[in-house]
């Protein structure tokens, strides 16, 4: 509880619980966890299987993309999602996230973490804010907020890829996406894109992008191309920059 989640995002938790319990396994594991912000709505975080790579199993529970008025109205629809009394387990983890700093990957797995101040001074050749992984609304707004009156550096490329058509007439309406255009980034529509190499920034070999997609295997966004995953908030701040950073929301 206590949280500030806008300068780490949900990329923040799930690169968390992918470095401390692994990915991968077959365990048919999931994790369910309760955050509390301490500025916006409260959130329930719901990590199910997300880190099951290739095996195309992702139950989900009906509180993605639901809003709450309150805390107490989350936690009753959350309620139904608890586990049976005598329910067994293989194993019990607690996390301690309220001293959480922003992350982002360094390698070719999503659990190869580093905080995004030891990464401090890595120069970005593109960054690509969106596409399915981080490309709510709410993620635009954090990563537009950043941009107002800013300019990206004149070394890059700026992508960003609303989610969904609804996303990206709501981010037009907002007027986000203006925000978006004014900074120097090109504005797409929903789609895959960069992420899996298909279009709209693939990397050329030796580049480097900072990314909120959700995969950075070696060549998934460009043969010979390094992708370091991370929030909204840090990757808007880095296009700023020209070098990975961590955005004015993180107070240290």
């Amino acid at each position: 509880q206590g949280l500030d989640l806008r300068p780490l995002g949900e990329r923040g938790i799930h690169l968390l619980r992918q470095t401390d319990l692994g990915i991968g396994e077959p365990s048919g594991r999931g994790t369910v966890g309760e955050l509390v912000g301490r500025r916006g709505r409260p959130v329930i975080l719901v990590v199910d299987e997300t880190v099951k790579e290739g095996r195309g199993k992702r139950p989900r529970t009906g509180l993605h993309n639901k809003e709450f008025a309150t805390k107490e109205e989350a936690l009753t629809a959350y309620q139904k999602w608890l586990p049976d009394s005598d329910a067994n387990y293989i194993d019990v983890i607690n996390l301690d996230v309220s001293e959480l700093t922003p992350m982002a990957t360094f390698g070719y797995k999503p659990d190869q973490v580093k905080s995004v101040s030891q990464l401090e001074g890595t120069v970005v050749n593109q960054v690509y804010i969106g596409s399915c992984t981080n490309g709510r609304i709410e993620d635009l707004r954090i990563a537009a907020s950043i941009l107002k009156g800013n300019k990206i550096a004149p070394t890059v490329r700026g992508i960003v890829s609303p989610a969904t058509p609804t996303i990206w007439q709501q981010a037009l309406k907002e007027g986000l996406l203006d925000i978006f255009m004014e900074a120097g980034f090109c504005v797409t529509n929903p789609t895959c894109g960069a992420c899996l190499g298909m279009s709209n920034g693939v990397l050329a070999e030796g580049e480097v992008c900072a990314s909120t997609t959700n995969r950075n295997f070696n060549g998934r966004m460009g043969k010979g191309g390094m992708v370091h995953l991370m929030s909204p908030a840090t990757a808007a701040a880095s296009a700023i920059k020209g070098q990975i950073t961590n955005s004015p929301l993180f107070k240290a």
